[in-house]
């Protein structure tokens, strides 16, 4: 019996998001009925408030859809989300509804465990070096090789040189020793 799992991640390299850091505005004035998103969400590590802002943004909640068309598609438009899985993009789009998912993030987030995470980083990048060292012997050992092959190619095409000129040497010496061979003969008639 064969399985097959289908497992979709995003991930979110902290020190790649920093820059969000400017824009969450702890006094952002939401729309009446509206709660920003990020502000519902609690964090035990502050670094992850940049990634969690990073992909929420200004997201909006609300209770139910009139609330998040109003707001959503008001004079300043916001991204809002109905506790019901509604969300109304800024573009105009609205998205979800229907029979609530299974699964996703829920309410329970990963707690960050520094010295594990320490541990793993320093792990992988250790298999990181150990890659790149690994690499730039191939690499060494390949352009070796490749000087090695080009050496023995031009000398294999001065053996074939040497060679032509061996064969016309020959040819010459056989056609002298031919021409006295030859004169010998034509001595000897003559004696």
């Amino acid at each position: 019996m064969r399985f097959d799992i289908e497992i979709r991640v995003f991930l979110i390299i902290l020190e790649k998001v920093s820059w969000v850091e400017k824009f969450f505005k702890k006094d952002y004035q939401c729309p009446e009925g509206t709660e920003r998103l990020i502000d519902l969400v609690k964090f035990e590590d502050k670094r992850l408030q940049n990634a969690f802002y990073f992909a929420l943004r200004d997201t909006l909640v609300t209770s139910n859809i009139e609330i998040a068309t109003k707001v959503g598609y008001g004079q300043n438009r916001h991204r809002v989300v109905t506790l019901d899985g509604v969300i109304v993009e800024i573009t105009g789009a609205m998205v979800g509804g229907g029979r609530p998912r299974k699964g996703g993030m829920g309410n329970v987030a990963m707690k960050y465990n520094n010295e594990r995470d320490e541990r793993e980083m320093k792990r992988l990048n250790e298999e990181y070096v150990k890659a790149v060292n690994e690499y730039n012997k191939l690499k060494n050992d390949y352009n070796t090789s490749e000087q090695e092959y080009q050496r023995i190619v031009r000398d294999i095409r001065e053996m074939e040189n040497v060679g032509i000129r061996i064969e016309a040497d020959i040819n010459k010496i056989n056609q002298g020793m031919n021409d006295i061979n030859n004169a010998i003969k034509i001595q000897m008639n003559k004696a």
